[in-house]
């Protein structure tokens, strides 16, 4: 029963997690193809005076693309920032660029990859699926209320007005919401949360991210204890049995 149990859930593994990761980095290959990097000199300078006010050490390497329509980062130690070519309008690519960027100074990516191999070792749990998924909506309303801090209300507007661009769009990024972190269901959340004057979605991704931890590391620690107690019993069982045949032989 043991191993039976231990196919079914690689099974899961397997399609919930490597499927779901080689169908991202297709993806990813495919955007590279059809991007350039971004050498205009005055956005180069808008992204450097970025990086110095929200004190974002390393490089950070800035793509435009034709094929998206939604930005999103990539890259752990070496982030790269993928922008649609039509949020380059000066208003537009300095609100885009620094919710991005916010993004690389959390290093949300390194996050949601960590919480997407849970999730897929976890693939029978639909509470860390829910969990993660509230975790991608308030990390977003999280980098929105940074972004909107101090800003005038014709900002706000052309900011919502962009993410719901971006949502209407119908592109190659569409069912990769575990990159871009844009779904419709949170739209609407997200542009009601612009209208509060204080959010309080910073503090809420912690506590989230917090509870899916401790969610997940006692099950990984018994699952990991009984898998190995369960086959060293067998082997043990397997070794016994051998030695009795001989024996009688």
């Amino acid at each position: 029963i043991f191993f039976l149990i231990l196919f079914v859930w690689l099974v899961g593994v397997v399609f919930c997690g490597l499927k779901s990761f080689i169908t991202n980095k297709k993806i990813l290959r495919r955007v590279k193809q059809f991007s350039v990097p971004c050498t205009a000199p005055d956005m180069i300078h808008l992204l450097n005076e970025r990086k110095s006010i929200l004190d974002i050490k390393g490089n950070i390497k800035i793509w435009v693309s034709n094929v998206v329509d939604i930005p999103f980062v990539t890259g752990i130690l070496k982030p790269d920032v993928f922008l649609p070519e039509a949020s380059l309008n000066s208003e537009k690519f300095q609100l885009v660029l620094e919710h991005e960027l916010i993004h690389c100074k959390k290093k949300d990516y390194l996050y949601r990859r960590i919480l997407f191999w849970i999730s897929a070792l976890y693939w029978y749990n639909p509470l860390l699926y829910a969990m993660t998924e509230y975790y991608v909506e308030i990390n977003e309303i999280a980098c929105d209320e940074v972004v909107l801090e101090n800003r005038t209300k014709k900002e706000r507007l052309c900011y919502a007005e962009m993410l719901v661009n971006f949502q209407n769009q119908d592109n190659i990024l569409s069912n990769a919401v575990s990159l871009t972190g844009h779904s419709e269901s949170q739209l609407e959340r997200r542009l009601e949360n612009m209208l509060r004057k204080k959010g309080k979605a910073g503090k809420a991704t912690c506590v989230v991210l917090t509870l899916l931890f401790i969610l997940a590391s006692p099950v990984t620690t018994f699952a990991a204890a009984k898998g190995i107690s369960d086959m060293q019993d067998a082997i043990v069982d397997m070794v016994t049995d051998e030695i009795e045949e001989t024996m009688i032989l």
